[in-house]
């Protein structure tokens, strides 16, 4: 009686490790396939670095290499005058900054039309 006893809780023991290895494999291959879902319902935007006001910036304030930092920005929403790269805001062999003409708010985007040339 005793041998069928410990036959029986071997035998369970077995099956209940084996339902344990089946269910984890589901629930792998769920979350494989959730993962893929959520990454194919990401747009796609592309993006370009530009440089925008580190700090809020008024009328006359000297625009320095101090005052601006490169962030990501949709490519498809460029405005017009955007500065895109250093050589294009503070050129070589110019003067090191430029003056406000108009206020900006901190991260704005710089544009031609809001500083003076270098």
């Amino acid at each position: 009686m005793r041998l069928v006893f410990g036959l029986v809780l071997i035998v369970g023991i077995g099956l209940a490790g084996f339902a344990v290895y089946m269910a984890k494999s589901v629930i792998q291959g769920y979350r494989t396939e959730l993962n893929s879902a959520r990454a194919a319902n990401q747009p796609a935007i592309k993006t370009v670095d530009v440089y925008v006001a580190k700090r809020a910036l008024a009328y006359g304030d000297r625009l320095t290499k101090d005052d601006v930092v490169q962030v990501k920005y949709p490519a498809r929403a460029l405005p017009e005058g955007i500065f895109q790269t250093a050589e294009d805001l503070f050129p070589e062999g110019e003067k090191e900054f430029r003056t406000v003409l108009r206020a900006m708010e901190k991260y704005e985007a710089l544009l031609g039309v809001k500083v003076t040339a270098p």
